[in-house]
């Protein structure tokens, strides 16, 4: 077995088992559920138009335990899809994250270990079928030795080794050794600085696309009165294997805002990366559409995205959520560049303590090749009203009426969806 493959198979069992056998002192939650889902378009195409109906089995599982030598968080999704009518084959998928940290010498060493997984979509400008899909897991374990510990300043080194695999674009599968370190000087207790720097080298199981990376920031993080804003920035440089040296800035901003009604987030980063990297993360996800795309790709790329989002509860029955994000896939001596705009609105009520209704519209705006001869210019709306009961604290149920258009600037491309969706989960507290 590769050494990617075991190191992820060593922290899955080693999270999970670790997990059961402190279940009794954890915080737990774990769910089950079922949903049936009718397609009236099931290849989501212009002309020969299919109905099947998509059944779901799932489990969500959300474990933590904080000890005096270990902690570990578990929150994971384990679904499998299944086609009623064989338009697609079945397929397992799971998403989620994993971390498992271990004090070996409390307050100066630890081995800390995490996993993460998610669904991708392999292209862009293709529709989210399953042939379009792929399933991502990143496994990375390191030792974090914490150099100094002062009441103001913290230096800590964390050497690791990572390991990413895909199920589909198995070419894309590499693995990573890595070498951080980190200076924190906390200037008060609302305000805190520091520098970052990390190095990084790639190497692809295929043997093409192999790099060295290096990248350094300065780090401010200040806490408001109901929030938080966190901001790093710096310059990131890629040494190829195989062409030129490459370099550019490099930054994030996260900021986080609640008081009465409202809720406000804010993020924004930049990044020089590889395709097979997990830019955005699942919290980026706007409405339906997914976060990570291209993975089919293995090409160095600049990647930016902005994303903003705003909720403010009208009254103690309405709730009214706002989202949108600008994101970018600039890559490297290649026409195949995309740009998405998307917009999201949800508005729910509660009719009554048990019950819910919810309506959600999103929008999405994919540009591909932009201004070259293969440029294609995708416009998707997806609209959703949904009903929710709650039978007890663990037993809920749903129906929901979706609909799901494309306006293509090719020939074609465009089409349309209708489907009606009847699901139901029990949760186990």
């Amino acid at each position: 077995m590769p050494l990617g493959n075991k190191l992820a198979t060593v922290l899955v069992s080693g999270c999970f088992t670790i997990a059961f056998n402190c279940y009794g002192a954890m915080d737990s939650e774990v769910s089950v559920g079922t949903s049936a889902r009718w397609i009236d378009n099931v290849f989501f195409t212009e002309t020969d138009r299919l109905s099947d109906t998509l059944t779901t089995v799932y489990t969500n599982i959300s474990l933590s335990q904080v000890a005096e030598a270990t902690e570990f968080d578990i929150n994971y999704e384990l679904f499998r899809e299944i086609y009623l009518e064989d338009s697609f084959d079945s397929q397992n998928y799971y998403q989620g994250s994993a971390n498992f940290n271990v004090h070996l010498l409390p307050n100066r060493l630890s081995w800390i270990s995490s996993l993460s997984s998610g669904v991708t979509q392999r292209d862009s400008i293709g529709v989210d079928i399953p042939t379009n899909r792929d399933q991502r897991n990143y496994a990375e374990t390191g030792l974090e030795f914490v150099m100094l510990n002062s009441g103001r300043d913290r230096v800590a080194l964390l050497p690791s080794v990572s390991a990413t695999r895909f199920r589909e674009a198995s070419f894309n599968d590499n693995d990573r050794a890595a070498l951080n370190v980190g200076w924190i000087h906390r200037i008060s207790s609302i305000l805190e600085t520091g520098v970052n720097c990390d190095g990084e080298k790639v190497d692809f199981k295929d043997g093409e696309g192999d790099y060295d990376s290096a990248r350094c920031n300065v780090h401010l993080q200040r806490t408001l009165r109901q929030g938080v804003i966190a901001m790093e920035l710096g310059k990131r440089k890629i040494n190829p294997a195989l062409g030129e040296p490459i370099d550019g800035t490099a930054y994030n901003v996260d900021m986080n805002w609640v008081e009465n009604r409202h809720n406000f987030r804010l993020s924004a980063a930049r990044d020089i990366v590889d395709n097979t990297q997990s830019f955005f993360g699942e919290d980026s996800q706007i409405g339906d559409f997914p976060t990570e795309v291209n993975t089919d790709l293995k090409s160095l790329s600049v990647r930016k995205r902005v994303d903003v989002r705003y909720g403010y509860a009208i009254s103690r029955n309405d709730l009214v959520e706002l989202g949108a994000f600008l994101d970018s896939d600039d890559v490297y001596d290649s026409n195949q560049d995309t740009d998405r705009t998307g917009v999201n609105l949800n508005y729910t009520r509660a009719l009554s303590r048990q019950t819910d209704a919810r309506f959600s519209y999103a929008f999405l705006k994919t540009v591909f090749a932009d201004a070259t001869v293969d440029e294609n210019v995708d416009y998707d709306d997806s609209y959703q009203f949904t009903l929710t009961r709650a039978f007890s604290r663990q037993l809920d149920a749903y129906c929901a009426l979706l609909a799901e258009t494309r306006r293509a600037q090719q020939d074609g491309q465009d089409y349309e969806v209708y489907s009606f969706q009847l699901g139901v989960e029990y949760t186990f507290r």
